[in-house]
């Protein structure tokens, strides 16, 4: 049940949407959104994003305890990318120059730098606010930081705020990650079974298939527990 980028199953959708993100990434497009339905794979599809960016020598820092808020997440990022704030006093404007200088010491070595943040949905208004601030970090010619925020449909609505319109208004990339098709759940299902060693013994009817995608609709959280 845990997110498992190391056997990830690239289905034609999940594969535009990494391919996508990470070339945004690498293009410097500034703020990114993957939004989607619970038990879709966005936590895999994070790490899978995060594991090439990583490859590609790309600074990243990953958030997943989206209880940080306001300053605690900025200094959270700042911690990510390697950095202490143990000596820094807790104000926006210490963090952010602290965040500032770390980017263009980064940019001057030709080093690109990201952030992704998971369950972004739980973000408070002052958190996203404080999202735009990072992503207007740029020198004269290029992005400093790329940020990709992920979470469930509630974060869409969120942005669709007005006191927020100025955030969604630097959105350059909306990606959606889909249920699997039902030519993909054999295809899944089989995948699943040969990384965890089965030798093409365990075979499932026609029949047993038909109502595992009617039963889970293809989402890919419902069809692990069914399979468990």
């Amino acid at each position: 049940m845990a997110p498992d980028s190391t056997h990830f199953y690239v289905s034609e959708q999940n594969d535009n949407i990494v391919k996508k993100i990470t070339r945004a990434v690498v293009s410097r497009k500034g703020f990114m959104l993957l939004c989607g339905e619970i038990g879709l794979g966005k936590t895999t599809i994070s790490k899978r994003i995060i594991s090439i960016l990583d490859d590609s020598r790309i600074e990243t820092c990953l958030i997943l305890q989206s209880f940080y808020q306001g300053n605690d997440l900025l200094r959270e990022i700042i911690r990510d990318f390697g950095l202490s704030t143990e000596e820094v006093r807790n104000d926006l404007p210490t963090l952010m120059e602290m965040l500032n200088s770390f980017l263009l010491q980064k940019n001057s070595a030709g080093i690109n730098c990201a952030i992704l943040i998971d369950d972004a949905q739980n973000m408070t208004t002052e958190s996203l606010e404080l999202i735009r601030l990072i992503s207007n970090l740029e020198t004269d010619r290029e992005k400093l930081v790329q940020v990709i925020l992920v979470g469930q449909p509630e974060l869409t609505e969120k942005l669709n705020r007005p006191e927020l319109r100025q955030l969604k208004s630097r959105l350059t990339i909306r990606q959606t990650p889909v249920p699997l098709s039902e030519k993909e759940i054999p295809n899944y299902i089989q995948f699943k079974l040969t990384r965890a060693g089965d030798p093409g013994k365990i075979t499932i009817n026609r029949q047993a298939l038909k109502k595992l995608g009617r039963l889970t609709r293809g989402n890919i959280r419902q069809i692990n527990i069914f399979m468990d």
